[in-house]
């Protein structure tokens, strides 16, 4: 496992506050239950490492997309 660090952030472009702040937002649309995610579908073909693993969900509040 790695932990990010200010570093880490820096290199890759990411505020922490912007960060803290979309996590919040996430947490909040849990609260209000502002989310579509179903059982994630797996897809196995043929020899049992291929597999396709769908994981689509739709979130509310300010992100409004489905992904």
């Amino acid at each position: 496992m790695l932990y990010l660090n200010d570093e880490h952030m820096r290199q890759l472009g990411i505020h922490w506050g912007e960060a803290v702040d979309v996590a919040e937002q996430a947490a909040l649309l849990l609260h209000r239950r502002d989310y579509a995610q179903p059982i994630k579908p797996y897809l196995r073909y043929r020899d049992p490492v291929n597999r396709i693993i769908a994981m689509p969900a739709f979130a509310g509040e300010r992100f409004r997309r489905p992904g």
